[in-house]
């Protein structure tokens, strides 16, 4: 499955409020996916006390979070019920 960090670019943001951006790197033959605040990239390393946080923890936390709401029966029906009236 191809992977992307475009999906959750937007949507996650730091304690100080800017927005985390992805960023990937090639390291060790590797490539490495992470995400940092917006503001690293203004200010300096400094600027997020976070740091980078790797792509894998966030997605699975994401992943976990969509789980728990799509297996609330009454979220999924309400959700499908009102794009039926649309």
């Amino acid at each position: 499955m191809a992977r992307t960090t475009a999906l959750i670019k937007g949507l996650v943001f730091g304690p100080d409020g800017p927005a985390f951006s992805p960023h990937t790197r090639a390291e060790g033959g590797k490539t490495l996916s992470s995400l940092f605040e917006q503001s690293v990239l203004k200010i300096g390393k400094g600027a997020c006390r976070i740091g980078r946080t790797p792509v894998d923890d966030l997605e699975a936390a994401v992943i976990n979070q969509l789980r728990a709401v799509f297996l609330q029966p009454e979220i999924v029906a309400g959700n499908v019920e009102g794009d039926a009236g649309a």
